[in-house]
């Protein structure tokens, strides 16, 4: 492991999943944990590699990518904003990881053998409950975004990655939503499985909508619901983690 155990443990502690977990579960998988700290354009996993690791996204933000094949561009699946979870779902099934995730800004992650994580679940049915609902919550997205991958027009895929940027790296200014992350026409092209051209005819549909502004090197949007608004089947992107609003009403109730 990388660092110290306490330090991991704290780590661990600042997970939503893991806040709650008995103290012999989190021992059990801070123990096992490397804490990796990964720059921007850097990978947690690759798409085909196996997946042996789970990986809990303690700080940043990342993006999950399919990678580009000879009968598929590469396409921009969802944005990931800490807390968050990668590759359980591949580790779950034992194969392959079905998605490549990157770093968009310098992040630090707990990374833990599968055996481990699925091992100390078992002894904390709070975060196996929160795990459930965390992993329950990106499945259903990954569908949703899955339709409109193959449904939703040009414009509509790039709001979906505008609004994606917007929620997750976005600085809210008194005339919108600055758009903090460096993206270009030639990333969003890249994003959508596109070209650069037909982005261009897109953005200034946006442009022209009043929606979508471009101030020095970045974008702005007036507000992601008048983003998303533009484009009515335009997916949502971003990782919104409820879970912890289902745990909240499940202790009322006891």
């Amino acid at each position: 492991m990388s660092g110290k155990p306490g330090s991991a443990v704290a780590l661990l502690r600042t997970h939503p999943i893991w806040q709650d977990a008995q103290d012999s579960a989190a021992k059990t998988v801070a123990a096992a944990s490397k804490i990796e700290a990964t720059r921007p354009g850097q990978l947690f996993v690759r798409e085909g590699q196996p997946a042996e690791h789970v990986h809990l996204l303690i700080e940043g933000v990342a993006r999950a990518f399919y990678v580009e094949t000879k009968s598929r561009p590469q396409t921009t699946v969802t944005l990931l904003r800490a807390p968050s979870v990668i590759g359980d779902l591949a580790c779950i099934l034992r194969g392959a990881y079905t998605a490549s995730v990157e770093a968009l800004l310098d992040s630090t992650s707990l990374v833990i053998p599968a055996g481990v994580y699925f091992a100390a679940l078992h002894q904390s049915p709070t975060s196996c409950l929160r795990q459930y609902f965390d992993l329950a919550e990106r499945f259903g997205g990954a569908v949703a975004n899955e339709k409109v991958a193959y449904s939703a027009s040009l414009n509509e895929r790039v709001v979906g990655v505008l609004a994606a940027y917007a929620r997750e790296m976005g600085e809210v200014r008194p005339d919108g939503i600055r758009i903090t992350a460096s993206l270009t026409q030639d990333d969003l092209a890249v994003q959508t499985g596109a070209s650069r051209r037909t982005v261009v005819r897109s953005l200034a549909v946006l442009y022209e909508a009043g929606v979508l502004r471009r101030v020095g090197r970045q974008y702005e949007v007036t507000s992601i619901e008048a983003l998303l608004a533009a484009a009515k089947g335009a997916p949502d992107m971003a990782h919104r983690t409820k879970h912890k609003t289902w745990i909240e009403e499940l202790r009322q109730r006891s």
